[in-house]
C-alpha cells in the first residue's frame, strides 16, 4: 500500500487518540452514498488508542486500513518515520506514505505516534 498523504489528522480527546493519514481531503460523509461510506475509494491508514475507563480495564490499540480485511488489533509491526515519509511493516504488508508536512506538524506527529503506538511494536523516529 503506497500513497501520498493529503490529509493528516491527529485527534486527542478524553476517550482516546486517533492518528489518520489519507490520500484525499475528506469533506465528510453527508455527500456520500452508503456504498461510498462502506467501500471508500480513498486509501487511508488510521491508528486508534482508546483509553481505559477505569483502573480495571486496559487501553485498546487498533489499526484500520482502507483494505478492511487488514484492520484489527495493533501488534506485530515496525514503523520508521521520516519528515517526508512514513514506512510501516505490518505482518506481511508494507505501507509507504509520502508526507509533505512542516516542522511543527512533524513534531506533533512524532509525539502522537509515540503515544498511540505505545511500545506495541517498534517505532523509529528519524529526522
Amino acid at each position: 500500500m503506497n500513497f501520498s498523504c493529503k490529509e493528516l489528522i491527529i485527534d486527542n480527546s478524553d476517550s482516546g487518540l486517533t492518528v489518520s493519514f489519507s490520500d484525499i481531503i475528506d469533506s465528510g460523509d453527508e455527500d456520500k452514498s452508503f456504498d461510498e461510506i462502506i467501500n471508500p475509494l480513498e486509501q487511508y491508514l488510521m491508528f486508534q488508542r482508546t483509553y481505559s475507563e477505569d483502573e480495571f480495564e486496559t487501553d485498546y490499540y487498533y489499526i484500520e486500513l482502507s483494505d478492511s480485511d487488514k484492520s484489527g488489533d495493533l501488534d506485530n509491526f515496525s514503523v520508521d518515520l521520516y519528515k517526508n515519509k512514513f514506512h510501516m511493516k505490518y505482518g506481511d504488508l508494507t505501507i509507504e506514505i509520502d508526507l509533505s508536512i512542516d516542522d511543527s506538524k512533524f513534531n506533533q506527529l512524532k509525539i502522537a505516534l509515540t503515544e498511540v503506538l505505545n511500545d506495541k511494536g517498534i517505532l523509529t523516529l528519524r529526522d
